[in-house]
């Protein structure tokens, strides 16, 4: 609150400004959101004004209305955003639901999850038996490298000597803890999901303590951000569902990282499904063989 500008000990700069402007006195005060600076109502009088109480109390009863105001749009919008997200989560499980082909199953769920996103990358990752892997599916823009690409031509990406090296391979993905920029890749082979640990969220790559090489493996596929899910088949690890931002950090909200794992469990159960069909038909396959045989057998004692 400044009632004379010409007493205020402003800074010389600012001061040149105001008188510009012909600012003799003005009063500002703060409006918070949700218990964070939202914005700064300034009040600004031609001449030199003794604030009163009054015009203080007006301005509080003001920021409060305006914050009020602010704050129940933003909640609107989140109903809006959550029941748009919601739609399409139930969109994505029914076709997941009613897909018998894992590949156009991946595809799809990358694709989707990145439109809805608004995302720079989206991955299927699958671990093999010795913790070494390779994405299955992905969907990415134009502008962006392709890591399905990139592992036909480097074996170091996702190798087993890599996964040796401690913070150096995807595998410690799967370790997580809670939504911070801080999160650190903490175990690997899936120890913390077993104890509980259902996400991992990178908000800024650089700033999330990773050692020099696995950032060298980051960089490859230009990631700057990151999410990621497990998918578990008969409980047990099966692969990772991941997002990246490639374009620069990203602080990822609690509603995407729900979406994420809500989509997740499907994937579980079709990946599962797809098998359970496809060991039918090799079954189905190798008794029509035998019977092929056993016809063949019959009808050369016949002849």
């Amino acid at each position: 609150m400044v009632n004379d500008l010409r007493e205020s000990g402003l800074e010389p700069r600012l001061m040149e400004v105001l008188e510009r402007l012909d600012i003799k006195a003005f009063v500002r005060m703060p409006i918070f959101v949700d218990r964070k600076l939202w914005g700064i109502i300034n009040l600004y009088q031609s001449n030199t004004r003794l604030w009163k109480e009054d015009d203080l109390e007006f301005l509080q009863r003001m920021v409060l209305q305006i914050s009020s105001v602010i704050q129940q749009k933003q909640y609107l919008d989140e109903l809006q955003t959550q029941a748009q997200q919601e739609e399409a989560i139930a969109n994505i499980v029914q076709r997941i639901n009613g897909s018998l082909n894992v590949k156009d199953l991946f595809r799809s769920a990358t694709q989707e999850i990145r439109n809805l996103l608004e995302v720079d990358r989206a991955v299927v990752y699958h671990f093999n038996a010795d913790w070494t892997g390779e994405v299955l599916a992905e969907s990415a823009g134009a502008e962006w490298v392709s890591v399905m690409e990139i592992q036909e031509t480097d074996p170091t990406l996702f190798s087993k000597e890599m996964n040796a090296h401690e913070q150096c391979t995807l595998k410690n993905m799967q370790a997580g803890s809670a939504l911070d920029q801080d999160t650190y890749f903490i175990n690997t082979q899936g120890g913390d999901y077993t104890r509980g640990k259902k996400f991992h969220v990178v908000n800024d790559i650089y700033n999330a303590g990773f050692s020099s090489c696995y950032l060298r493996s980051l960089e490859k596929y230009q990631a700057k951000a990151y999410m990621i899910v497990p998918i578990f088949q008969n409980n047990q690890l099966w692969g990772l569902f991941a997002v990246y931002q490639n374009s620069g950090t990203r602080k990822w909200k609690s509603s995407e990282l729900n979406l994420m794992l809500k989509i997740a469990p499907p994937l579980g159960i079709a990946i599962e499904q797809a098998e359970l069909i496809e060991k039918i038909q090799s079954n189905n396959n190798q008794l029509k063989e035998r019977s092929q045989r056993e016809s063949s057998i019959v009808q050369s004692h016949l002849v």
